[in-house]
């Protein structure tokens, strides 16, 4: 019976032997198993700092849409100022066109005044002129007339006084000439 003793103590050390070679294949797995979970763990971590990234990548994706958007409106403002800007310099560009445009009327206008003008002392002229050979050929139809006592006495006494009288009646005709030139200028203004 020891003998038999000794085969099951035998038997039962190896069971032991083998139960502690599944304990330590069975730890060995744990701590594969650990392994695994904390690279599984780390996966999971890895995938978290990911998904972070992606998300503060998004959010800069945001920013710099937000940005863009209010460069858009800020070039869009410009835009409009630029063409606000640019029709305030047409609008100035036809004022000033107008501005040339009444200019020149004008100076159309002071052209023909002065033309006016002219032709009105040319017409003045010719009447002086005319009513300078009036008066000329009236002084000699009076001198021509003038054959009285008088006449020959006023005659006779310009030449004792040393002075022609043609002389005489070319002075009253020049001052008759400027009176008659004089009066047709005050009428006329």
């Amino acid at each position: 019976m020891l003998a038999d003793v000794a085969l099951l103590l035998a038997f039962v050390a190896e069971v032991d032997a083998a139960l502690a070679e599944l304990l330590a294949f069975v730890a060995l797995v744990d701590a594969e198993l650990a392994d695994v979970l904390a690279l599984v763990a780390w996966v999971v971590a890895v995938d978290a700092l990911l998904l972070a990234d992606v998300a503060l990548v998004a959010a800069f994706d945001a920013e710099v849409d937000a940005l863009l958007a209010c460069v858009v409106a800020v070039e869009a403002d410009e835009v409009a100022e630029d063409a606000e800007l640019a029709a305030d310099v047409a609008e100035l560009l036809a004022f000033v066109a107008w501005v040339v445009a009444v200019d020149a009327e004008l100076a159309a206008f002071v052209a023909d005044v002065e033309a006016f003008d002219a032709e009105v002392d040319a017409a003045l002229a010719e009447l002086a002129a005319a009513l300078a050979d009036d008066a000329a050929a009236a002084a000699l139809e009076a001198a021509d007339a003038a054959s009285t006592t008088r006449s020959h006495l006023a005659t006779s006494a310009f030449e004792l006084m040393g002075v022609v009288p043609l002389e005489v009646w070319a002075v009253l005709a020049r001052y008759t000439f400027a009176l008659l030139e004089s009066f047709t200028r005050s009428r006329t203004v």
